[in-house]
C-alpha cells in the first residue's frame, strides 16, 4: 500500500483516488439536487419572484447572494440557464471545493500525520462517507445558500490551518466574511464570534497565525458580516417581515417531529464533541474555535430556527468532518500488540 504524506498532502495517486470518488459523490448528489430544485422552483414560483424583486419575507430576503448570482446567469444567458440549473451548478462546484478543502485540512492534522498508512486511508474514507451523509440530508428542506455557506466555513478553516502572511490571512478571512454576509450572514457572524472568543479565552495555541492577527481578523470578519446584515435589514429591505411566523422557535423545537431529524443529523457531530475534543480540538486552536462556533450556531438554530431543517447546520457539520474522521478512526482501530 502506498504511504500517505501527512505533512505535504496525500501522495499523488491517493489524491487522485480521493478526488475521483469525491467527484462521483458530488455528481450523484447534483443529479438529485437538480430535480429537488426543479420541484422547489415549481412549488414556490411567487415566493421566488418576490425574493428577486426584493419584496420577499424575512429572513429569506436577507439571504440574497446566491439568488442574485443565479439571476445574473439567467439574464446573461437569456433564460437558457434557469434558476434550477444555476442552483444545481453552483452546488456542484461549491460542494466539490468544500470537500477538497476538508481533505486538505484533514491531512494537516497531527492525528492524521501520526497515523499509519492504513489508518490514513480509513480517515479519508470516513470523510467521504460523512460527506455523502450530509449531502443526502441537505436535500431535506433544500435551500441554495446551504453549500455556499459550507464553503465559507471550510475556506475560513483552511486559511486558519496553515501558516500564512498576516496580510493574506486577514484579507482572506475578511473577504470570505464579506461575501458570506450576502449569502447567510448569521453563519459568518457566529463563526467569527466563536473564533474571537476562543482566541481571547484560550490564546493562539495550536494556530499557525499570530494571536494579534487572529483577533484583528476575527473582529474584522465579525464587523463586516454584521454590517452587511444590518444594511440589508434596515436600508435595502426594511419592509421584509416574518409575517405570521414566530421568530422564537425553541418551544416548538421540543416536539418529536423536530428532535428526531436533528438527532439523526447531529449524531456524528455529537460524537466529535464527546470523543474528539481531547486529541484534536482541544490541542488545535482552529478545531477548538470551530467547535465553539458550531455550539453557538446550534443555540441560535434551536432558538430561532426549526430543528427539522437540518441543512441549516450543514455548514458547520461539514467542516467538522476532519475532526469526526480522526475521532472515529481512533475508535475503529485495533490496538497493536
Amino acid at each position: 500500500m502506498e504511504p500517505l504524506e501527512g505533512a505535504t498532502g496525500v501522495a499523488a495517486s491517493s489524491r487522485r483516488i480521493f478526488s475521483l470518488l469525491l467527484l462521483l459523490v458530488v455528481t450523484a448528489f447534483t443529479f438529485l439536487d437538480y430535480w429537488s430544485y426543479s420541484a422547489l422552483v415549481r412549488s414556490i414560483p411567487t415566493v421566488l419572484a418576490a425574493l428577486v424583486r426584493g419584496t420577499g419575507p424575512a429572513p429569506a430576503q436577507y439571504h440574497i447572494g446566491v439568488l442574485f448570482a443565479a439571476t445574473c446567469v439567467l439574464r446573461l444567458t437569456r433564460g437558457v440557464i434557469s434558476y434550477r440549473h444555476s442552483f444545481a451548478i453552483f452546488d456542484f462546484f461549491l460542494t466539490l471545493a468544500a470537500g477538497l478543502l476538508m481533505r486538505a485540512i484533514l491531512v494537516r492534522t497531527p492525528s492524521f500525520r501520526a497515523a499509519s498508512p492504513a489508518s490514513q486511508w480509513l480517515r479519508l474514507a470516513l470523510v467521504l462517507g460523512l460527506a455523502l451523509y450530509y449531502l443526502n440530508w441537505s436535500l431535506w428542506y433544500l435551500r441554495p445558500e446551504t453549500w455556499a455557506s459550507a464553503l465559507f466555513v471550510a475556506g475560513s478553516m483552511y486559511v486558519l490551518s496553515a501558516e500564512r502572511r498576516p496580510v493574506v490571512a486577514s484579507l482572506s478571512l475578511a473577504g470570505l466574511a464579506a461575501v458570506q454576509g450576502f449569502v447567510r450572514a448569521d453563519v459568518a457572524i457566529l463563526f467569527h464570534v466563536g473564533l474571537l472568543v476562543s482566541v481571547l479565552l484560550g490564546g493562539a495555541g495550536g494556530f499557525l497565525v499570530r494571536r494579534g492577527v487572529l483577533l484583528g481578523s476575527s473582529a474584522a470578519g465579525l464587523a463586516v458580516s454584521t454590517g452587511i446584515l444590518w444594511v440589508l435589514m434596515h436600508f435595502v429591505y426594511p419592509h421584509a417581515s416574518y409575517g405570521d411566523t414566530a421568530v422564537f422557535q425553541l418551544l416548538r423545537n421540543l416536539a418529536p417531529a423536530q428532535l428526531v431529524p436533528a438527532a439523526l443529523f447531529l449524531t456524528p457531530a455529537l460524537f466529535t464533541v464527546v470523543r474528539g475534543t481531547a486529541a484534536d480540538a482541544a490541542g488545535q486552536g482552529q478545531g477548538r474555535a470551530l467547535l465553539l462556533a458550531a455550539a453557538l450556531y446550534f443555540v441560535s438554530w434551536a432558538a430561532l430556527g426549526r430543528l427539522e431543517e437540518v441543512r441549516i447546520f450543514a455548514p458547520f457539520a461539514f467542516s467538522l468532518m476532519p475532526q469526526t474522521a480522526n475521532a472515529l478512526a481512533r475508535q475503529l482501530e485495533l490496538p497493536t500488540a
